[in-house]
């Protein structure tokens, strides 16, 4: 939900709170990542004017005054404000607009003295977008109109949805079937058909619904549905439509790894020479399924041996808040299994490994700001997962709340590391461009790179053999200047690393254990899958992983090898 001090364009907001949202009163600060906000971040209701820049606590600040509202001295009618001076002072002299108020009365203007202002600020190598509001409205009442609020555009989502085939007029109408809520109901201007079609149809877009796809897109949900019901054991264990769409797809197996793995982690978290396989790998298949991204999350398994996928989402994008409810799953199980023995360090010990958006791509214009979109989504669920098991943290001062969760996050960054196989091959890409390293100075390309990943380099060394390759290889300097940027080179370059050594110890460094699960995914049943058909071929991947588990467990597959020894030996 949208918190009513600080905002996380991540999350959905919560009915119960839509109406503080589109009509906040008094002091309340909104805020966002820069490339990660909400078109409806700061959305509110009340009617706008800009006024000019100022300064605020050092930043430059845009100022708007709320407009207020026209107000019919005659028969009451509300009239909402426009931006414009030279149009509001149109609306004055035309009067009531009401075409059943006779008594040709002025317009009153009852104004307001609220403002908000709307600046930016650099906060931990981010850029931080704000809005906060001041004042309250109480001498005048809420104007009339105003864009859709996101609760108000997610439940139009849910009614479009719901009965794709049914025309603007059936929606703004309802029908009996459950759930159905008129469109009027949602927004009153909805009941204008020229405003409600115009909804239906930005509904549709974010949807991806188009007149063609409508009945395909509804035997597509039905199908979920049945898919559910023909499996013999749970699978589709979370899914949304509405805001971020995704499917989380898990067996009770895969959750029985978690398990296993929570138990391994609680027996020789400390010390021990399985202390490299504790924690979680997560990778996105992007070849999988035709549309949208096939998320991948493997855990060591002691039994047999071999790292096994533990959780599956189906994600209809690559943004943050579509990677939010697998992260969510994975913490909550860890908590779950953990029991009275969970330890925050445990989170921390999930390898976050995104090999396809971990290196330079300087063609695509991708690498930096989506890989710390990525790295940010994973410390936010971890500090989601923390709080939502600390008593009373919701009676904490809005102060309070901010400084624990950014220290929750500085925790969850020290648990950060990345892999050493993608930075080599990304620097074996460019090595074998000789405009850019010369072949006679092939070694000295290579010997530099090996200081940098090298544990005794320190960080000024580090910032000087930075400097002369820069200087003997200028040709590469965006290369070297991408990996050098803190939140990267953090993960990767022990010089630069905020990762404790005992945590760094605990965590995957190699992403190549997922990679092989994508690998045997596609050769077990192939890539390029519709949505369902692919996620009943993933379901029967898993089985097949399990029954081979059982027959390890059950000692099955030590008597075959036995079997076939003897063959050999007579």
């Amino acid at each position: 939900m949208f918190p009513s001090t600080f905002f996380n364009s991540d999350e959905a907001l919560d009915h119960s709170e839509s109406s503080s949202f589109d009509w906040p009163t008094g002091s309340v600060h909104r805020e966002v990542v820069k490339g990660e906000e909400d078109h409806k971040w700061k959305h509110n209701k009340w009617a706008w004017r800009s006024s000019g820049t100022l300064q605020h606590e050092g930043h430059a600040a845009e100022q708007r005054m709320c407009l207020g509202v026209f107000r019919c001295e005659g028969c009451g009618r509300l009239t909402r404000p426009r931006t414009q001076a030279a149009s509001r002072q149109k609306q004055l002299e035309n009067g009531c607009t009401s075409r059943t108020c006779s008594l040709e009365a002025p317009l009153v203007h009852d104004q307001c003295e609220a403002r908000s202002l709307h600046y930016k600020l650099e906060r931990d190598e981010e850029t931080i977008l704000v809005w906060e509001h001041f004042g309250d409205h109480s001498t005048h009442e809420r104007p009339p109109g105003g864009g859709l609020s996101k609760v108000q555009e997610d439940q139009i989502d849910l009614q479009v949805i719901r009965k794709q085939d049914a025309n603007v007029h059936q929606l703004r109408t309802g029908d009996t079937g459950p759930g159905s809520v008129p469109l009027a109901d949602i927004a009153p201007g909805l009941a204008n058909p020229r405003a409600a079609r115009y909804a239906v149809g930005k509904s549709q877009a974010r949807l991806g619904i188009t007149a063609s796809s409508l009945k395909g897109g509804l035997a597509t949900i039905s199908a979920i549905g049945d898919l559910q019901k023909r499996l013999p054991t749970p699978f589709i264990r979370a899914s949304s439509l509405s805001g971020p769409v995704f499917i989380n797809l898990q067996t009770p197996f895969m959750d029985e790894i978690i398990k296993e793995s929570v138990e391994s982690w609680i027996l020789d978290l400390a010390d021990g020479p399985t202390a490299a396989r504790h924690g979680f790998i997560i990778d996105g298949d992007l070849t999988f399924f035709q549309m949208g991204t096939l998320l991948a999350t493997c855990a060591y398994s002691m039994t047999s041996n071999e790292w096994t996928p533990v959780l599956y989402s189906w994600i209809n994008h690559q943004d943050t808040a579509h990677h939010r409810p697998h992260f969510a799953h994975i913490f909550k199980s860890v908590i779950k299994h953990a029991g009275s023995r969970f330890n925050r360090k445990m989170l921390l010990c999930v390898g976050l490994i995104l090999p396809q958006m971990f290196e330079f791509q300087s063609h695509f214009g991708l690498g930096y700001g989506f890989f710390c979109g990525s790295t940010r989504r994973a410390r936010r669920r971890i500090c989601d997962a923390i709080i939502a098991i600390t008593p009373g943290f919701s009676q904490l001062s809005p102060e309070a709340q901010a400084a624990e969760r950014k220290h929750l996050v500085r925790e969850a960054e020290e648990g950060e590391l990345g892999c050493d196989t993608h930075f080599w091959r990304s620097a074996d890409r460019i090595k074998k461009t000789h405009s850019v390293v010369p072949p006679n100075l092939t070694s000295t390309f290579e010997n530099s790179l090996r200081e940098l990943l090298s544990p005794s380099t320190t960080s000024d060394r580090f910032d000087e053999v930075i400097r002369t390759l820069k200087i003997t290889f200028p040709a590469a300097k965006n290369w070297f200047a991408w990996w050098e940027r803190g939140p990267i080179a953090s993960m990767i370059f022990p010089a630069k690393s905020a990762v404790d050594p005992e945590v760094a110890a605990k965590v995957p460094s190699t992403s190549n254990p997922i990679e092989h699960q994508h690998s045997l995914l596609h050769h077990a049943v192939g890539k390029d899958q519709e949505l369902v058909p692919g996620m009943e071929k993933i379901f029967l991947h898993v089985r097949e992983m399990e029954k081979k588990y059982l027959a390890i467990k059950g000692g099955l597959t030590d008597l075959f090898d036995q079997f076939i020894l003897r063959r050999r030996i007579y």
